[in-house]
């Protein structure tokens, strides 16, 4: 399905829609129970830590000598969906949100990472880059410790403007027999 991933590019609208779903933190998720019949294969633990170097959407205020973003990851996986909270006026967040755990059934599933720079209810979002990688990546990560992984920000190949920076996610299989 090329056209979901597609989709997840598209900056969201901040409406009533994030602010009913919301934890209180500004995290929006949803992690889907599989369709029935489905076992799940395990559990993915993706904990979003920091960034650096992320490009800067935002004009420098008075007194900042370059642009910054508002950046926050949306994090696709089957049909679960979780949003990290938003980092405001940096160009190398770090966040304190909990690990997400998020059921898959395949270690073919995508794991899809997207980031945006929030620009608040009345427009769109900034795309700022995306990471693309197989659950079965992850296969090694399955002890006790999460792995502690940097991960380059890309672009679909027909992307215009530049995207650049690192994501840091501490990540981990569970229950993977």
């Amino acid at each position: 399905g090329g056209q979901a991933i597609a989709d997840h590019r598209q900056g969201t609208m901040h409406g009533t829609w994030d602010r009913i779903q919301s934890d209180g933190s500004g995290v929006a998720s949803k992690i889907e129970p599989l369709h029935v019949g489905a076992r799940p294969l395990g559990k993915l633990s993706i904990r979003i830590m920091e960034a650096q170097d992320l490009v800067a959407k935002d004009e420098a205020q008075s007194g900042q000598l370059s642009g910054t973003s508002d950046p926050y990851v949306d994090v696709h996986l089957e049909g679960s969906y979780w949003r990290s909270s938003v980092i405001e006026k940096t160009c190398n967040p770090q966040w304190s949100d909990q690990a997400a755990e998020i059921p898959f059934s395949s270690l073919d599933s995508l794991l899809h990472l997207v980031l945006f720079d929030n620009d608040g209810v009345f427009s769109s979002d900034d795309y700022l880059g995306e990471i693309l990688l197989p659950v079965g990546f992850f296969r090694f990560a399955s002890g006790t410790k999460p792995a502690d992984l940097w991960l380059k920000v890309q672009a679909p190949p027909n992307h215009e403007s530049p995207v650049t920076g690192y994501l840091n996610v501490h990540v981990r299989m569970l229950d993977l027999d």
